[in-house]
């Protein structure tokens, strides 16, 4: 959970509150047609033209003031998510990777506010990974019932998972993929770590609290799903 009441100054903390809501809107927008709306919406803002759409109108007050903003990042952020949509399936674990970096609302909320001497694409990816690993980690079932993107469809086949009553039965091989997972959100929190001179110091507030969060939840949720397999 990002907690943008962290950001003192209001001023900051409205932009960055503005673009998650884009973000939020995108990414919960499951309609392809609706969509794709928005993302005509978009184009249209991106050349001069406001739409009605009250999202641009609010984001446009913001824009005008803080005109740094990369807001191609938020079109190509629509684009991804509209590709998945129409093709919601990952075959491999490197392709989980890939589909992180390209659906991350955090990791795409640092690449839209970052200035040009803080924007770092390496470590947006580490955030990226850490966020959308856990996300899965953490709702693995409800995407499974839903027909979401959660693990790699050939992990699934190799891991041997068993679904019963729409969700996934826990036992050994449901561990060890959970844990290769959880691995690799470790291995990224642990790189982010060593650059985080790279996010300036409102950025680095919302992660640092947000990785604390998130690595709570991730802690408990494997004591309370699997310390009975380890007993």
């Amino acid at each position: 959970m990002v907690d943008f009441k962290l950001i003192k100054i209001r001023k900051k903390r409205k932009l960055y509150q503005i673009i998650y809501n884009h973000l939020n809107y995108i990414a919960d927008l499951n309609d392809y047609s609706l969509l794709n709306n928005y993302l005509n919406d978009l184009k249209s803002y991106l050349n001069g033209y406001t739409p009605k759409n009250k999202l641009f109108k609010i984001l446009r007050k913001v824009h005008l003031k803080e005109p740094y903003l990369n807001l191609i990042y938020l079109l190509k952020f629509c684009e991804n998510i509209l590709n998945y949509l129409k093709y919601p399936e990952i075959k491999r674990f490197i392709d989980l990777i890939v589909y992180a970096k390209e659906t991350s609302k955090l990791g795409f909320l640092l690449l839209i506010t970052a200035s040009n001497e803080t924007l770092n694409q390496i470590n947006i990816d580490h955030i990226s990974i850490i966020d959308v690993f856990s996300y899965i980690l953490l709702n693995y079932d409800s995407l499974l019932s839903q027909r979401k993107i959660h693990f790699a469809n050939q992990d699934i086949i190799d891991f041997n998972l068993t679904i019963k009553d729409n969700r996934y039965i826990v036992n050994n091989n449901l561990y060890m993929i959970w844990n290769r997972l959880a691995h690799k959100v470790r291995e990224s929190m642990s790189n982010y770590k060593k650059a985080i001179t790279f996010f300036d110091d409102c950025q680095n507030l919302l992660i640092n609290s947000y990785l604390k969060d998130i690595t709570s939840k991730l802690n408990k949720y494997s004591f309370d799903t699997f310390t009975k397999l380890t007993e």
